[in-house]
């Protein structure tokens, strides 16, 4: 099916003088055939596009549970206690607050750490749950907690580049490539991040996994829709989105199984890990 329909489409784009060369009527060839009029010859959707599109919808959720990754690695720790310390300078703590959540904890942090990280000092997390997020994990001091808000933002900041970098780059270099530009970029950084407990990193990881996410979601939709028949497209398209919303909602299953942060971290970089080389062997060119 690859190698026909990409035959039909430079015979359609082929010029007089290459049509006369090869001693064909130009009047009877050019504009015969199109990549849609070939889909739908063959008659519907057949192994490839099922194989095509299945791998386009697995794919769909393994970038989409990235989508929501902050939401349980960011997410708060409440399990916490002034020490005696603390609670000497004026040390407050409220039931579901932590510690930077309330006033008094962060001026008393400013004004007796000169802009430290106060926890383990003035407070401290219970080593159970310490590492169940990273704004527990990582001391951030109290003036610095500005960053965290940040961290949503950055990952779309990042999709809206990535559609646009990505949809360049698929021009130029094809479709394949630059999808699994974004997927190697996808693994990449899924591996970064839960090695290296500085907030900075994790931010700028952040920009490039959504930048990923955006290259991906404008190319595999492509691939999955334009391979298949004209009269299929609509459906195609449509469960694209909705198998991606399913992905997003099934990495609520992963937080819950995966507690701390840097294991939620690499359970979702393993599945892009191993279809990097799965796709690299089968999704085809585009035949456009």
């Amino acid at each position: 099916l690859l190698y026909t329909i990409k035959f039909e489409f430079r015979r359609n784009r082929m010029d007089p003088d290459e049509e006369k060369d090869k001693g064909e009527d130009k009047i009877s060839l050019k504009g015969k055939y199109k990549i849609d009029e070939v889909l739908t010859q063959f008659g519907g959707i057949g192994k490839f596009q099922i194989r095509l599109i299945l791998l386009m919808f697995f794919l769909a959720c393994v970038v989409a549970w990235r989508i929501l990754f902050d939401l349980f690695a960011a997410k708060s720790v409440t399990q916490w206690e002034c020490t005696v310390q603390g609670l000497a300078l004026g040390c407050t703590k409220v039931e579901d607050k932590m510690p930077c959540d309330i006033a008094a904890n962060g001026e008393l942090e400013t004004n007796h750490l000169d802009g430290a990280s106060g926890s383990g000092i003035y407070w401290t997390f219970d080593e159970k749950y310490k590492d169940y997020s990273i704004r527990s994990s990582m001391d951030l001091p109290c003036s610095e907690y500005w960053r965290f808000s940040f961290i949503s933002s950055i990952y779309f900041i990042g999709a809206f580049f990535g559609v646009w970098m990505y949809g360049r780059l698929s021009d130029y270099i094809g479709r394949r490539k630059a999808l699994l530009i974004s997927l190697g970029m996808c693994t990449v950084q899924g591996w970064i991040i839960p090695f290296f407990r500085d907030i900075n990193v994790y931010l700028a990881c952040r920009f490039f996994d959504g930048a990923a996410f955006g290259g991906f979601f404008l190319i595999g939709f492509v691939l999955a829709v334009e391979y298949s028949p004209p009269k299929y497209r609509n459906s195609v398209g449509t469960a694209f989105h909705f198998v991606t919303s399913i992905g997003m909602a099934a990495a609520a299953i992963w937080g819950v199984a995966f507690k701390p942060w840097q294991w939620f971290a690499i359970a979702l970089a393993v599945p892009a890990t191993i279809m990097l080389p799965v796709c690299y062997f089968l999704i085809p060119e585009s035949p456009r």
